[in-house]
């Protein structure tokens, strides 16, 4: 049972309870980590907060995690962080409600059928998520995996909203079509 309710690397699951809505699992994080500013590694504890987070559907039923991580203090005298939150890459990311797993799962359910058809095939998976949510992650994700090559033909527009007044310009990348 342990095996299917594991959250993620460095994650250690306290309890799992089977609910009337659910499955409730509560975890805590390593408690140590990074700074994000400065790289500096450290586990002097701030404070500690939860997050709430949806993981994949066990036995067909919808999961809810609470992580408990931990706030941290840079010990490093020159870093201008002084307290930061620890952060598990590839597990979950800042600010999203899901772990990166539930979001790679919507990414692929909605980039193959779209918006409406993945919401209703998600929720029957155990995954409730409207279809703007669902299209937003798709979006997201080309928006990430878009090539970074370097412009090579521009096309160039000047116009003026009022004579002599105020003037506009808009440069193309004519081979991929954007702004």
């Amino acid at each position: 049972m342990r095996a299917l309710i594991a959250v993620g690397p460095n994650i250690c699951v306290i309890s799992a309870e089977r609910r009337d809505e659910g499955w409730l699992i509560v975890a805590s994080g390593p408690g140590h980590g990074p700074c994000p500013s400065c790289a500096c590694h450290s586990s002097a504890r701030h404070s500690t907060y939860w997050r709430n987070l949806r993981d994949l559907p066990l036995q067909g039923s919808p999961v809810m995690v609470r992580l408990r991580l931990a706030r941290l203090r840079c010990r490093e005298p020159t870093c201008d962080q002084q307290i930061f939150a620890e952060r598990l890459p590839g597990v979950i990311t800042p600010l999203l409600r899901r772990t990166c797993r539930v979001v790679d799962l919507m990414q692929a359910v909605g980039h193959v059928a779209g918006g409406k058809p993945a919401e209703r095939l998600l929720s029957r998976l155990g995954l409730p998520a409207s279809d703007d949510t669902v299209l937003r992650h798709v979006k997201h994700r080309a928006r990430v995996n878009a090539i970074r090559a370097p412009l090579r033909v521009v096309g160039v527009d000047d116009w003026s909203w009022t004579k002599g007044q105020s003037y506009g310009t808009i440069m193309v990348d004519l081979e991929r079509r954007r702004v």
